[in-house]
């Protein structure tokens, strides 16, 4: 799953728990508003940064296991080698012992390695998911402060995303009249707040660094 798609998920169960205390009289004295969260996190700069940052953390990975992959390949070959030559039959009963001495010595670093490998893949998969939960919890949490800041200015007191699906598959906004969607407005605020990184700026800044 994507960070964006776990980002939506996130907005959609926003939206629901907000909407369900949304009253008749109560929405007649309040300004909502809609937003194509879908569009905005796409065209969001931290957004493009995380899903790169997360590409490379799992290219890294898959470098990693390519090259442990083929030293566990090596050590097999070693050891299958030094089975078979303990097999011989011309051997006296002294080499024979010698040898299969040698293919448990081997045997024992390929188990060794094939744990190794275990260990490092786990360790590889949940780096990347942490990282993928504290990158999403930043970009939400900018998101959020963005949006605010843009409702309270334009005197909106309801912001529900028009492209949340809910767990059942309908759209969460069943309707919404045209003029109420600010997308557009938000698009041309968010990466004015948050300048595009370029390519030389390194990973997305940690969510729990402080300024």
């Amino acid at each position: 799953m994507s960070i964006m798609k776990i980002i939506k998920v996130m907005y959609v169960a926003a939206a629901i728990s907000t909407a369900m205390f949304v009253s008749g009289a109560w929405c007649a004295e309040t300004k909502i508003a809609a937003v194509d969260m879908g569009r905005v996190m796409k065209a969001f700069n931290d957004t493009k940064s995380a899903e790169s940052f997360l590409e490379k953390q799992v290219e890294e990975f898959e470098a990693e296991q390519k090259d442990m992959i083929a030293e566990r390949d090596k050590l097999r070959k070693d050891f299958e080698s030094a089975r078979e030559s303990a097999k011989d039959k011309a051997l006296s009963d002294k080499e024979r012992e010698s040898k299969m001495d040698i293919a448990e010595e081997r045997l024992n670093a390929l188990r060794d390695c094939e744990l190794k490998i275990r260990d490092k893949v786990n360790q590889r998969q949940k780096e990347i998911s942490d990282h993928k939960i504290r990158l999403q919890r930043r970009i939400v949490g900018k998101l959020r402060e963005i949006i605010a800041k843009y409702a309270v200015e334009k005197n909106i007191t309801l912001v529900l995303d028009s492209s949340a699906v809910a767990i059942s598959g309908v759209d969460t906004v069943v309707y919404s009249k045209e003029s109420l969607d600010i997308t557009e407005d938000v698009l041309k605020v968010i990466n004015v707040a948050v300048p595009e990184k370029s390519e030389k700026s390194g990973k997305p800044e940690p969510a729990d660094r402080k300024k």
